[in-house]
């Protein structure tokens, strides 16, 4: 573990009471007395988040020495209309996801895309795999066939995806787009637009106007100028605060690699 996040929920009622300040202290100590699980030679930190507008709540993170490193926003867009849908570059192809014979692929797709992403950490990828089995397989808004696999005709290999849910954490009037994903030798040909333009439709011609998706304000890979080109609009801003507990080699992405 070298970036802990730490989950702190308290009613707004009651957060001039001091008790999100309380756990938010109780957590960073749980962080701390488990430094020994990291390796020696690397930076360790924790880091919390708050909504923008909730000035309270930040205020008490900040008070602790918390500092602000991302924003992030949720990004939506209500169709009333089919969108205009881009069509893929010549040499690719798209596939429908198969589960779970193809679980492992597309996980490796979508370790190897995000490693280009802020705050990206490196983790084991079995356990990760399972992880993502045990996410997809536990909810009733999951259907395969709104993932797509873009396949390049040349080698047979998929080299981009997307990842459609009909319900946005169980919210079944907002379909979620919860990845896209292109790996890096493949990306400036107009694969991410053509895949969530095609995406969007779908969604659209299945009844389901309102999409969203969760993206970094600052994009290492400019995915925002991306959903923003598909007609989407920051709906409402999150910000990531972080803090170090313990300095050494920082295993983080924090900008794109050479």
């Amino acid at each position: 573990l070298v970036r802990m996040r730490l989950l702190v929920t308290v009613h707004p009622t009651y957060y001039h009471t001091g008790i999100y300040a309380l756990l938010l202290a109780w957590c960073e100590q749980q962080a701390i007395s488990h430094l020994n699980v990291s390796p020696q030679d690397v930076q360790v930190s924790v880091y919390a988040g708050a909504m923008e507008e909730n000035s309270t709540k930040r205020k008490t993170i900040e008070a602790t020495g918390f500092v602000e490193v991302r924003r992030f926003y949720q990004m939506q867009i209500d169709m009333t209309e089919a969108p205009t849908v881009y069509a893929l570059p010549d040499g690719y192809h798209y596939d429908i996801y198969r589960h779970p014979e193809q679980l492992r692929e597309i996980v490796r797709i979508d370790t190897e895309a995000f490693r280009d992403h802020f705050g990206f950490v490196e983790t084991d990828f079995d356990e990760h795999v399972e992880e993502i089995r045990h996410f997809l397989e536990t909810m009733s808004y999951f259907n395969p066939n709104l993932f797509y696999n873009i396949v390049d005709d040349a080698t047979g290999e998929i080299v981009a995806e997307i990842w459609n849910l009909t319900a946005m954490d169980g919210d079944s009037s907002i379909a979620y787009v919860d990845n896209v994903a292109v790996l890096r030798d493949h990306r400036g040909k107009g694969i991410a637009i053509a895949m969530l333009t095609y995406s969007l439709n779908m969604h659209y011609q299945a009844g389901r106007k309102s999409v969203a998706l969760h993206v970094d304000a600052g994009s290492l890979t400019g995915a925002l100028s991306l959903y923003k080109k598909a007609g989407m609009r920051p709906m409402q801003t999150s910000v990531r605060y972080e803090k170090i507990l313990r300095t050494g080699v920082d295993l983080v992405t924090r900008q794109l690699a050479e």
